[in-house]
């Protein structure tokens, strides 16, 4: 006799029928009000300081692998072992970690120059920026 409900038939079934009706169970459990509010998980109050704490978040995890950068390239320096060709590599290698080095700073810098401008000719809703 052939078995017409096998698990691997039924269990896609169970599982989107799971997935559809959580929501609908979580979303019973929850409070009597009728209106639900999300909070601010960031404790931002305008798009202006969003961006800001975006762009310390990327200056605190790009200072970090700036320096693993350099100590990777230093480790391709002890490798070469004076071996013209990797020394070559190396060096190409140290060139564009400190140009990417100087990108990243240099773009800090000129978002502050600008902050800092538009501030000082009088833009009130950039004062928050700085």
């Amino acid at each position: 006799m052939k078995k017409y409900l096998s698990i691997r038939a039924v269990a896609p079934l169970l599982f989107t029928l799971v997935v559809i009706s959580l929501p609908l169970i979580v979303l019973a459990a929850g409070s009597s009000d009728p209106v639900s509010t999300i909070q601010n998980p960031l404790k931002v109050a305008n798009f202006c300081q969003l961006i800001k704490l975006v762009l310390q978040a990327i200056l605190v995890i790009g200072v970090p692998i700036a320096v693993v950068f350099l100590v990777i390239v230093g480790f391709k320096f002890i490798i070469a072992r004076g071996n013209p060709g990797e020394l070559d590599k190396a060096k190409a290698d140290f060139l564009h970690t400190v140009i990417g080095i100087a990108i990243f700073i240099g773009a800090w810098a000129i978002a502050k120059l600008i902050a800092a401008t538009l501030v000082a000719l009088g833009a009130s809703s950039i004062n928050q920026c700085t």
